[in-house]
């Protein structure tokens, strides 16, 4: 039986690679790397389930799409959190939601940077995110 961190690195994604490409008219370069920073992304919330992290712009697009694969994500976070990972997107509610979200990403790029030793946010050569 293969660790939660190994299921997540060995985890095949590349059918959300293709959506991108194919639905959203991403570079494969760029959908490649869009999937392998939300498989990171993916680590982050397993070695730090207390934080409150926010993925970068092309992590959230690789989850989103994800999450449209029902059967394939309702397996995959199974297996790693013992749970549905529920995505909960921002409201834009007001000065407080804000101060939350900032200060969630500050801390995932933090953690982003010190576990995997690369920048969270990537200028990607993206059509549109949303």
């Amino acid at each position: 039986m293969l660790s939660k961190e190994s299921y997540i690195i060995n985890l095949d994604l590349s059918y959300l690679e293709r959506r991108l490409t194919d639905r959203l008219k991403w570079s494969p370069r760029d959908a490649k790397e869009a999937v392998r920073r939300y498989k990171n992304f993916l680590l982050l919330l397993l070695k730090y389930p207390k934080e409150t992290l926010a993925p970068a712009p092309d992590m959230d697009e690789a989850w989103h799409n994800h999450i449209l694969f029902t059967r394939e994500y309702i397996r995959d976070t199974s297996e790693i959190f013992g749970e549905y990972l529920h995505h909960t997107p921002s409201q834009n509610s007001g000065p407080e939601e804000k101060l939350v979200m900032e200060g969630a990403q500050s801390r995932t790029s933090e953690l982003y940077i010190q576990e995997f030793k690369e920048p969270y946010s990537l200028e990607l050569d993206v059509a549109s995110f949303w």
